[in-house]
């Protein structure tokens, strides 16, 4: 792990040297991107996973905590892709409960 400017990288390395992924959504603001690799979060289970968890409040930082993920999922929304795979906004923790803010994308109604 490190800091670069404002971020906080980790870094897993096996030796593979892999490209760097590219998320179907690259101009949203405070992503999580899964590609490959199995998946499992609560009931929903995606083998060969096509992921990219994206906050609902792009003017700060995405707050995610993950004992209580289901927590900011609940309040967010998902979009299936048409390659199957999966576009989530997940609310950050810290707003979960609270009213919406100016700016945030909550689900249609």
């Amino acid at each position: 792990m490190r800091v670069r400017g404002d971020e906080l990288l980790q870094t897993f390395d096996a030796g593979m040297h892999l490209p760097p992924l590219t998320p179907r959504h690259p101009d949203e603001k405070n992503w999580m991107y899964y590609q490959h690799g199995t998946l499992r979060m609560g009931k929903l289970l995606m083998v060969d996973a096509d992921m990219q968890v994206t906050d609902t409040d792009p003017s700060d930082p995405l707050d995610f905590f993950i004992d209580r993920y289901n927590d900011e999922l609940v309040e967010g929304f998902t979009r299936n892709q048409s390659n199957y795979g999966l576009l989530v906004f997940m609310r950050d923790f810290n707003d979960v409960g609270g009213p919406t803010r100016p700016g945030e994308r909550r689900a249609p109604e």
